[in-house]
């Protein structure tokens, strides 16, 4: 996510983790003192999306491709053998559809 920003929007974001309350307090707080604020439906390119779900927390970016607007987003999982997966984007619909239903758009505000 942060290769994205930095390439396709000229934006340096930090180097973060989503899996804790106070992460996810911390990254809000950041955000917000960076201008970034909590974005309405329907999702626009460049939203970041932050989820919580069966799996714990999950976080996305919004991106704009031929086929429409697509979540590029990690998915994979942990093994025995260590992290397993790669990056996909998909609809948000499909990418929510596992139980990822709390979801919230942050906004870059101009």
């Amino acid at each position: 996510m942060r290769l994205v920003f930095a390439q396709r929007y000229g934006i340096a974001m930090p180097d973060v983790a989503v899996a804790t309350d106070d992460n996810v307090r911390a990254i809000k707080g950041a955000a917000e003192a960076s201008g970034w604020r909590p974005g309405p439906a329907p999702a626009q390119d460049g939203d970041i999306v932050l989820m919580q779900g069966p799996f714990g927390r999950h976080v996305g970016v919004i991106i704009s491709t031929p086929a429409g607007l697509r979540l590029l987003h990690n998915d994979g999982h942990m093994s025995d053998r260590g992290p397993r997966g790669g990056v996909v984007a998909q609809p948000l619909a499909d990418a929510t559809r596992d139980g990822y239903h709390r979801y919230e758009f942050w906004r870059r505000s101009l």
